[in-house]
């Protein structure tokens, strides 16, 4: 009886762990339930997966850099601000 509650515990270790790694909770706990703390070792040692939001915003910052007089987002290839009309220089 205790090693079914163990079992349990993991799986709902897993579950609870899993959405803040990026991963589907429902699917971790089954795993969790099936295989144990070797389903909860699993789900520490897999990298978090990120966001597709983030994904978009490290491309959108490869892109732009901020104007150092408005702080607006510009292109890294403008030499004049299109927010405040000042020269921004070129990116270094």
């Amino acid at each position: 009886m205790e090693y079914l509650l163990l079992w349990v515990a993991f799986g709902v270790a897993c579950a609870v762990i899993a959405p803040g790694r990026g991963r589907n909770g429902f699917a971790w706990l089954l795993i969790g339930f099936i295989t144990g703390i070797f389903g909860l070792v699993v789900l520490l040692a897999l990298p978090a997966i990120k966001p597709k939001d983030s994904l978009q915003s490290e491309q959108h910052s490869n892109e732009n850099r901020k104007c150092p007089l408005c702080a607006e987002d510009i292109k890294l290839e403008a030499v004049v601000c299109k927010h405040c009309g000042r020269e921004v220089g070129p990116a270094v």
